[in-house]
This record gives C-alpha cells, structure tokens and sequence, in this order.
C-alpha cells in the first residue's frame, strides 16, 4: 500500500512550499513509515527546487540512517513548522483511514 498527498503553503513574501508526505510498508519490517519532502518556489517562479542545503553529500554520506532522517527534518523545520508537516499528515491519515464497515464475529459494527 502506497499512498501520499500534498499540500502547498503560500509565504507573505510570495514564497510557496509544497509538503509532500507519503507512507508506505517496508515488507521485510512489517511496519509503516511516512516519508516526507518538501520542495519550495520563489515568488514569480514556475520551477520547484529542493530546499538549500549546506551540508556537503560527503559529509552527509558518513552519516548513519538515523543521522540522516534527523538532519533532513531539522533542515525542512528551517522552511515550514511541524504543525504544518502534521496537517499534511493527518490529511493523508483521512485520506487513507478504512471506511468499510468492520466485520466482528457474526456481524458489522
């Protein structure tokens, strides 16, 4: 199961991100992971970048995977604030949430 979705946020300054949150399953672990991005335009502009980014690619591949998820959080909270990470998260949760009835024992409930 893969699914995500995105939300754009607009700046005063005419500046505009897009958060794109995913999540998906990992079928040798078991378990569902969100995978976020957030990519940003400038004000008068037509193409998305990536965020700018400081840390050098082989310093950054010295890192362990731990490291890594937690230096691309701190860096996309410099652009947009985890409220709005999170909005996009529980609208990918409504999003996704089963809304078949559920069947337990004899019956639905």
């Amino acid at each position: 199961m893969n699914d995500s979705i995105t939300k754009i946020i607009k700046r005063e300054d005419g500046t505009q991100y897009q958060i794109c949150v995913g999540m998906g399953m990992y079928n040798n672990y078991g378990k569902f992971h969100y995978k976020i991005s957030v990519v940003y335009k400038a004000k008068n502009k037509r193409k998305w970048e990536n965020l700018p980014d400081k840390m050098s690619s082989w310093i950054f591949r010295e890192l362990s995977m731990e490291e890594r998820e937690k230096y691309r959080f701190e860096n996309m909270l410099k652009f947009v604030t985890e409220e709005e990470i999170l909005e996009a998260q529980l609208e990918l949760w409504a999003k996704i949430k089963p809304t078949l009835p559920i069947y337990k024992g004899k019956e639905f409930i």
